[in-house]
């Protein structure tokens, strides 16, 4: 998978801490998320600390990451329910490319989203 310029392959050992910049809209954004979910570097070291994933930046720690973060937003009963669309709004500080966000990146419409999730599988109320 490609992301951020990496493939997963890439990435499996170790988070990259590489920052990456590009225009947006103008200006310039660095960032260092990478990964499956575009985890922010700080965001990473904070879940290795809390769940003991030693570190290591393989796809099965990151879907776990994220589903850890996904609870601390109370959404992963909402994601279970089928309710996609409020499990997006309280996770929306997590991850800048969802709709409200906020972070003056570009912002998936919540249609797109849906669309994408119910293709992979995922059940919408």
């Amino acid at each position: 998978m490609f992301v951020v310029g990496y493939s997963f392959d890439n990435v499996s050992s170790g988070y990259t801490r590489i920052k990456m910049t590009r225009k947006m809209g103008g200006r310039s954004l660095t960032s260092t998320a990478a990964g499956r979910y575009q985890f922010l570097s700080r965001t990473w070291d904070d879940i290795v600390e809390r769940c003991g994933f030693r570190g290591r930046f393989i796809p099965d720690a990151q879907v776990l990451a994220a589903i850890k973060l996904i609870k601390e937003r109370r959404a992963y009963d909402d994601v279970v329910a089928g309710r996609f669309e409020v499990a997006v709004a309280k996770c929306r500080n997590i991850w800048a490319s969802l709709p409200g966000a906020g972070y003056g990146q570009p912002e998936h419409k919540m249609v797109t989203l849906v669309a994408a999730y119910t293709s992979a599988g995922g059940k919408v109320a």
